[in-house]
């Protein structure tokens, strides 16, 4: 009885702490895009051009830049007016 509550509380944890795990990770890739596209905007590259770093590629097409971080998610940021 006791050692089956344990094991539903272990198990409860787990899944907080994989959610939990599963957050960061995706806010730590939109950071990596945002740094990337930063970077792009200040370089302020031409259309059609596309920036190769160790994270990712960005490239602008018409008023949008286009992140493609190395495990294949992508971003799309809109140049401000």
């Amino acid at each position: 009885m006791i050692l089956g509550l344990f094991a539903l509380v272990f198990a409860g944890q787990t899944v907080v702490y994989q959610a939990e795990i599963r957050a960061k990770q995706a806010i730590i890739q939109e950071d990596k895009a945002l740094v990337l596209y930063n970077l792009a905007r200040q370089n302020n590259i031409a259309n059609q051009v596309q920036l190769k770093f160790n994270i990712g590629t960005v490239e602008r097409q018409g008023d949008k830049y286009l992140v493609t971080l190395k495990n294949k998610r992508r971003f799309t940021y809109t140049v401000p007016q």
